[in-house]
């Protein structure tokens, strides 16, 4: 109630009154940074004049000991340093220590929330400007609103607060708070769908990982089932992948070992990203340096133990195989740059054969029955083709006995 006389108050400022508040908000901004009070006094002038507010007001603390609940939570557009990218972390910051401090009940809280996130909905949604006459809806061209990692934790933090608060006292209305605390959840994603620069996906999967702990247990089990949750994970467990893919071809092991350590925590997720980068170090070895795929032959055989010392039964499992295949391979993508890379690749080829009874197998060209585990179509075709042309050889080990691939040859279907 008392918000809402103050927004009336604001609408309906005489001419003198808003005159008096510009006096008094230039004045009070020249002592903001050391006045606590003038800076108190600057926020709640540039609300009641409805102006974006200066940056300098925009702490935690500022907003925390001026505004109330429904203040920070219904004007978080105002309450954001804001450029090319908004920050709205002062705001959310400070809305969950004043919430800490007053402790609402579950009523109020459900309330902040539902304001939160028909606010940060409101910003990411273009306007839409309604013409003359029964022509459709033409959406105004806005630019994207993107945001800062901060922005992106303090939404975190917030929500993990938020959403175990949601359900207390509530069983007469369970769905009404399972509802809000999804769009808290939908909040978050779309906040790291928008942060530049990109933030790594560990603390988005940390965050949906948290959500088993905060929630209870019958809406942790709905909330799984959820189809925009599902996609959530997804995008983030992709995320995943692809940040691991790209810090093995450009040899940040640092990097790499902090992710597949995290991803191992749980153990499918482990499994799935080390057997993705296998898939790499086989397939496109020419853009794998040797380091990287050491080390993924390491984490390999810390998994399998079973072949981490190869014995003379079968020595395609040996794990310095890896670099003779790397090496190769790199060696025949070079050979058409002139006759001295040619002969560094029968150089390679030779020392291949002779120490490690790897060589390559088949010539580009060539046309041969498809057999699944010999060749790699390059780009997937059903049914597949009973014949196909070599495009890439694959690489093969053999003890004149046994023979193992190592590397699929790239083939298309031969017309």
């Amino acid at each position: 109630m008392e918000d809402h006389k103050q927004a009336k108050k604001s609408k309906g400022l005489s001419a003198q009154e808003k005159s008096d508040l510009r006096v008094l908000l230039s004045d009070s901004l020249e002592s903001a940074h050391l006045n606590p009070d003038a800076a108190k006094a600057a926020l709640r002038a540039s609300l009641d004049l409805r102006l974006k507010v200066p940056v300098v007001l925009l702490t935690r603390q500022n907003l925390a000991s001026t505004l109330s609940l429904r203040e920070i939570s219904a004007s978080l557009e105002r309450l954001s340093v804001s450029g090319a990218v908004w920050d709205l972390s002062a705001g959310l910051y400070a809305l969950q220590d004043l919430a800490k401090q007053r402790q609402p009940d579950s009523k109020a809280l459900l309330s902040i929330a539902k304001a939160v996130t028909t606010k940060l909905t409101k910003m990411v949604t273009p306007p839409v400007r309604k013409p003359k006459g029964a022509l459709p809806a033409i959406k105004k061209d806005e630019p994207v609103i993107v945001f800062t990692g901060r922005t992106l934790a303090s939404s975190t933090d917030l929500a993990l607060w938020l959403l175990p608060r949601l359900f207390e006292h509530q069983s007469s209305s369970r769905r009404s708070g399972y509802r809000v605390a999804l769009r808290l959840v939908q909040m978050v994603e779309i906040i790291w769908q928008r942060s530049l620069p990109r933030p790594s996906s560990l603390p988005i999967i940390s965050f949906l990982r948290s959500l088993a702990n905060v929630l209870p247990k019958a809406d942790y089990s709905d909330f799984e089932d959820e189809p925009t949750i599902v996609a959530f994970s997804a995008a983030a467990n992709a995320a995943l992948i692809q940040e691991a893919e790209i810090a093995l071809l450009e040899g940040r092991l640092k990097e790499l070992d902090s992710i597949l350590t995290f991803a191992k925590r749980d153990g499918k997720r482990g499994d799935i990203l080390l057997s993705h980068l296998r898939s790499i170090c086989r397939n496109r070895p020419s853009e794998v340096v040797p380091e990287a795929v050491e080390w993924i032959a390491r984490q390999t055989e810390r998994e399998n133990p079973k072949i981490k010392t190869p014995t003379a039964a079968d020595e395609s499992q040996a794990s310095t195989l890896n670099y003779v295949v790397v090496c190769l391979l790199a060696a025949w993508d070079a050979a058409a740059e002139g006759s001295k890379a040619a002969r560094a690749l029968e150089s390679t080829q030779r020392l291949a054969r002779d120490l490690f009874k790897v060589d390559l197998a088949g010539r580009p060209g060539q046309i041969v029955d498809y057999e699944e585990q010999q060749h790699e179509l390059s780009s997937p075709v059903k049914p597949a083709p009973t014949r196909v042309r070599l495009i890439r050889p694959g690489v093969l080990w053999s003890d004149g006995i046994r023979t193992r691939f190592l590397v699929r040859a790239i083939v298309e279907p031969a017309s």
